[in-house]
C-alpha cells in the first residue's frame, strides 16, 4: 500500500514539476504585456468602429459624420443583427477573461493565438483553457513580415489563382505576372512563415491543442495556417488540430444571437453583361447567374440577370431594398476607397457600369 502511494506521489510530483518548468519558460512580463496589447487593440478597434468614410460631390466638399452619429448607427446595426450593445462588445479584457471564455464556451483542447505588433516587434501569445502557455517577442520589420507572407502565398500560387478569376487592369496584370514568376520553393516558404508566426516558444505548447483560434492583425488573416509545420516534422498544423480565424479578438465571446433579417423588396443581381474593354481584363463568371437564381428562388424573388442588371436599374431598386445580394465582380482600392472601389454592373461601355462606394454613400 505504501509503495502504491509512493508511486502516486512521485507521478504527481513529476506532473507538477513539468508544469512548473513550462510556466518558468514564460517571461515574467508576458501577462502584463498581453493586457497592454489588448488595451491598445481595443482602442484601435473602437477607433475603427467609430470611423466612416467621407461623402460629398467631390473631394473639396467633404462632410465627415460625427463620431456620435457613427457610434449610434453602428450600435443599432449590431443590435439588429443580434449582437450585444457596442459598449459591452468592445472593452478591455484581462487574461483571465479570455481564459474563462475559452473554458466556458469551447470544447476541451481549445486554444487562442493572439498577435500584436509594436515598434517593429511581433508579439505572440498562446492561451488555452488554463491560462497563458506560450509567449514570444521578436524583432520583425513589417516589410520582412509582409515579404514572408507574400512569398508563401506566391509559392502556393494562391494569388495567381485569384488573378485568373479577378478583374485586373491590363498593364497591372502584365507587371504582376512577371513578378509571380520569381517564386521560392514552397517548403522553404512554409518554414519561413512558421518560424515567424509560430515560434518555438509557442510551437512546443501546441501538442495538446485540438482546436486553434487565430486572432490575426495586419495581413496575418491571409496566411494559410493549415499548412504551417511547427512540430519539427513534415506534419502540417491541420493534421493535428482544427483551425478557425476570428474577425476580431472580441468574437471569442461568441455571444451573438441569431439574426432574422427582413427581406422586403429584395434586390438580387447575377452575372451582369460586361463588354470587352481595352483597359480591363474581366474574367467570366459562369456560376454567377445560377447562384443568383438559386438565392432568388429561396426567397421567392425575381433577380436582375445579364443585361437587365444595369447600374440604373440597380440604383432604382436599391433605395427600397431590405436585402441586397450581388453575384458579380468587385474591386477594392485602399488608396481611394470611395472612387476606386466599385461593383461591375451591366452597361454597353464597361466603365459606365461601375457602381462606386461613393455612389452608394450618396
Amino acid at each position: 500500500m505504501m509503495k502504491e502511494l509512493l508511486k502516486i506521489s512521485v507521478c504527481l510530483l513529476c506532473i507538477l514539476t513539468a508544469h512548473t518548468l513550462t510556466r518558468a519558460q514564460i517571461p515574467l512580463g508576458a501577462e502584463s504585456e498581453f493586457e497592454q496589447a489588448v488595451s491598445q487593440y481595443t482602442l484601435s478597434y473602437r477607433n475603427l468602429m467609430q470611423s466612416r468614410g467621407v461623402s460629398g460631390e467631390d473631394s473639396r466638399r467633404r462632410r465627415r459624420v460625427s463620431q456620435e452619429e457613427t457610434q449610434r448607427e453602428i450600435s443599432e446595426s449590431f443590435l439588429i443583427r443580434g449582437a450585444p450593445p457596442l459598449s459591452e462588445y468592445v472593452h478591455s479584457y484581462s487574461l483571465s477573461d479570455f481564459t474563462t471564455a475559452l473554458r466556458d464556451k469551447y470544447p476541451p483542447g481549445t486554444a487562442l493565438i493572439f498577435y500584436a505588433y509594436v515598434e517593429d516587434r511581433l508579439q505572440v501569445w498562446l492561451i488555452d483553457q488554463s491560462g497563458l502557455q506560450g509567449y514570444s517577442s521578436a524583432w520583425m520589420p513589417r516589410q520582412k513580415l509582409e515579404a514572408a507572407i507574400y512569398g508563401l502565398r506566391n509559392s502556393l500560387g494562391v494569388d495567381s489563382l485569384q488573378l485568373n478569376r479577378s478583374p485586373q487592369l491590363r498593364d497591372w496584370r502584365r507587371a504582376t505576372t512577371k513578378t509571380q514568376r520569381l517564386r521560392i520553393p514552397a517548403k522553404r516558404a512554409i518554414a519561413r512563415v512558421t518560424t515567424i508566426l509560430l515560434p518555438q516558444a509557442v510551437a512546443r505548447q501546441l501538442n495538446s491543442v485540438k482546436h486553434l483560434i487565430v486572432a490575426p492583425i495586419l495581413g496575418l488573416g491571409t496566411v494559410p495556417y493549415a499548412i504551417l509545420r511547427p512540430f519539427k516534422s513534415k506534419t502540417f498544423l491541420i493534421d493535428r488540430m482544427s483551425l478557425s480565424v476570428v474577425p476580431s479578438l472580441f468574437d471569442i465571446e461568441g455571444d451573438t444571437k441569431g439574426w432574422t433579417p427582413g427581406l422586403q423588396n429584395p434586390l438580387i443581381v447575377g452575372n451582369p453583361y460586361l463588354p470587352p474593354n481595352t483597359k480591363w481584363i474581366v474574367p467570366p463568371l459562369p456560376g454567377a447567374e445560377e447562384e443568383a437564381r438559386a438565392i432568388a428562388q429561396l426567397i421567392n424573388a425575381r433577380p436582375l440577370l445579364g443585361r437587365e442588371a444595369t447600374r440604373q436599374a440597380v440604383i432604382a431598386k436599391a433605395r427600397d431594398a431590405g436585402f441586397l445580394y450581388f453575384a458579380t465582380h468587385g474591386v477594392a482600392n485602399s488608396e481611394d476607397p470611395l472612387r476606386g472601389g466599385f461593383l461591375f454592373l451591366s452597361a454597353e461601355e464597361l466603365t459606365d457600369g461601375f457602381w462606386t462606394a461613393r455612389d452608394v454613400q450618396n
